[in-house]
């Protein structure tokens, strides 16, 4: 089926109706053998996407958070595109494409997650037979350097001979060379 889709989606260029008899036929194809009662308006990423949200339960916050990720899909693919033309590598791209839009990791986290959410209520709305988002990842998580800070013997020393009394030595030391956390040594009396 994908194949097939694949080798029709060059001849979209020639006009507004092969494009919607393409993705009509790549639609039909994705969800053939599927009894289904789906409006075929809602087999675009656009009418899907504000059907979803509509009949979202949930804060408005939530609602608004999950419009922002639909922003974010619309603005990359086309609205009138059809759920089916969209594979795992436009995904993938898309993904790309909200770090290179500056968005910092976590918002880029919390967008994929949303969209893997969209693409398995299709599937669980047999819109699609296979969510396209399934081996959709982020890329690890950047390693904050600022904390990697190591202190040496000769700072560690200049600082146990700067504090006043024993007590604050002790726990200096105890966070030095115990590896004790901050809020491990605040409830020590």
């Amino acid at each position: 089926m994908s194949t097939f889709c694949e080798i029709l989606r060059p001849l979209a260029t020639f006009g507004d109706t092969f494009q919607e008899l393409i993705g009509r036929s790549c639609s039909a194809l994705a969800t053939e053998g599927q009894s289904t009662t789906v409006n075929p308006e809602h087999r675009k990423l656009k009418p899907f996407l504000d059907d979803f949200i509509a009949k979202m339960l949930g804060a408005e916050r939530t609602k608004n958070n999950y419009q922002q990720s639909a922003d974010w899909l619309l603005k990359y693919f086309a609205n009138d595109m059809f759920l089916a033309d969209i594979t795992p590598a436009e995904l993938e791209r898309w993904g790309k494409y909200l770090k290179n839009e500056g968005l910092a990791f976590s918002n880029r986290l919390k967008h994929v997650q949303r969209a893997k959410k969209f693409f398995s209520s299709a599937v669980d709305s047999r819109i699609l037979p296979e969510t396209p988002a399934a081996k959709l990842r982020m890329e690890p998580k950047p390693k904050n350097q600022r904390k990697r800070h190591f202190i040496d013997a000769e700072l560690t020393k200049t600082v146990m001979e700067g504090l006043e009394d024993a007590r604050w030595r002790v726990l200096f030391a105890l966070l030095r060379y115990q590896g004790m956390r901050r809020c491990e040594i605040a409830v020590l009396e």
